[in-house]
């Protein structure tokens, strides 16, 4: 049994998972400031984009982040750039 694979792919698993629970909080905050400037809710940006409200509050509490077509659909319907929602701004 080779050890050093299995702890390596251990290692590579935490730092994919590390990584998307950042990418999850960077879209969830710039989701928020998105959202805001176009002065709309959960329900309308779900409804413009046609996604499931359920969807827009998921992302909106970072429990979980879109795949990138649904980012597309999200960015269209606030008027914004898929980067917009993907970069972290402080």
């Amino acid at each position: 049994m080779n050890h050093g694979y299995s702890q390596s792919h251990k290692h590579e698993s935490r730092r994919l998972e590390v990584q998307m629970k950042d990418y999850r909080q960077i879209f969830r905050k710039s989701l928020k400031v998105q959202m805001a400037k176009a002065d709309m809710s959960a329900e309308q940006l779900a409804l413009k984009a046609n996604v499931s409200v359920d969807s827009v509050r998921q992302y909106l509490r970072g429990e979980t982040a879109p795949l990138f077509e649904t980012v597309i659909k999200i960015a269209s319907a606030l008027g914004c750039t898929p980067n917009d929602l993907a970069n972290q701004r402080d």
